[in-house]
């Protein structure tokens, strides 16, 4: 297909397609990515992650873990995967997936496979995949160390594990915008640096009309309680947390304090997970990976001397990382 179609045409049919099945949020999120300039600039930063993971995408078999609506499955087959398999825990995102991929020509969408599920309980064989990306999502695991262990499981020997997000931990101008983040979507507070970000509802205001749905006897004030003591639960440890309290258990102390990210108690994700790139490159080490790690400056723009700041920058990474606002990882399984 690459032959007769452009990376920036195959985007824009399907951003143009009169799909009423489509999230609405997909226009939000990749509705750039129709034009020559934004699709050539997707193109080069994955083109250069995986030249820093030394990954090879032509005939290789990929996971997209946390695929989201599915753009990095489109490129990595028109790159040359023979099969790219994406996984999202959001059934709207994967709907959305399902529903293009009808519009596309059969040759290039039977490649591309994708499921709702957890990425810490992929449904996929041991050994599968040659090459397992996870682009700016690990920050939303809640789960970061069955991940890990999910990825040692799926990927095969001498297959890579490529990581790249923008939440750098090392870096304090990042720390200081995330955790107030956190704070704006826990309490529906307007962030402290004067932004305020669209959202259906914060945190606690999620957790409340739950616990009101599920237990309607329940005083309000009693209710309010209960939101503040169930921080970082998902709606289904919510409901069991209030169910074993009203069966004579004490109360639950889940309690925010504003030093960890909170919990979407609707998907179970996180918002912005802070990282120290090396403490995450050790975790991958004792699982059995060898690893490399460098800090990201950008160069997506094509700009000649970005690109080569990037290089320098980061091949002094342990003396740069503070300064970098996003982090790479490859992982190669022996």
């Amino acid at each position: 297909m690459r032959e007769t179609e452009t990376l920036d045409h195959i985007f824009r049919s399907v951003l143009e397609a009169d799909a009423t099945e489509y999230d609405p949020w997909l226009y939000r999120y990749c509705g750039n990515l129709g034009s020559s300039t934004d699709a050539m600039r997707y193109e080069r930063h994955l083109v250069a992650l995986l030249d820093f993971g030394r990954a090879d995408p032509r005939g290789a078999t990929v996971l997209d873990a946390g695929c989201g609506f599915g753009f990095t499955l489109l490129l990595l087959r028109w790159l040359g995967a023979s099969n790219v398999y994406g996984v999202d825990i959001s059934e709207q995102m994967i709907r959305t997936i399902r529903t293009f991929l009808r519009i596309l020509p059969d040759d290039f969408a039977g490649g591309i496979h994708v499921a709702q599920a957890s990425v810490t309980e992929m449904p996929y064989e041991n050994d599968s995949f040659d090459l397992l990306l996870s682009l700016e999502a690990i920050s939303h695991y809640r789960d970061v160390g069955a991940f890990i262990d999910e990825a040692a499981r799926v990927i095969r020997s001498g297959g890579t594990l490529l990581i790249r997000d923008g939440n750098n931990g090392k870096n304090p101008r990042v720390r200081r915008e995330t955790r107030a983040l956190w704070e704006e979507f826990e309490t529906g507070k307007a962030s402290a640096l004067g932004e305020r970000h669209e959202r259906d509802g914060c945190y606690r205001l999620r957790r409340e009309e739950i616990i009101r749905e599920n237990f309607p006897e329940l005083s309000g004030d009693l209710v309010m309680d209960l939101v503040l003591r169930t921080s970082f639960m998902s709606r289904d440890e919510i409901v069991a947390a209030v169910r074993d309290y009203e069966r004579g258990g004490t109360r639950p102390s889940s309690f925010y304090s504003g030093q960890d990210p909170p919990v979407d108690p609707n998907s179970g994700s996180v918002i912005e997970r802070l990282f120290d790139p090396y403490q995450l490159a050790a975790e991958l080490r004792d699982r059995g990976f060898s690893i490399r790690v460098a800090g990201y400056w950008g160069g997506a723009s094509g700009r000649r001397v970005v690109r080569l700041a990037n290089k320098v920058l980061g091949a002094a990474s342990r003396l740069t990382i503070y300064t970098a606002p996003s982090f790479t990882i490859a992982a190669r399984k022996p």
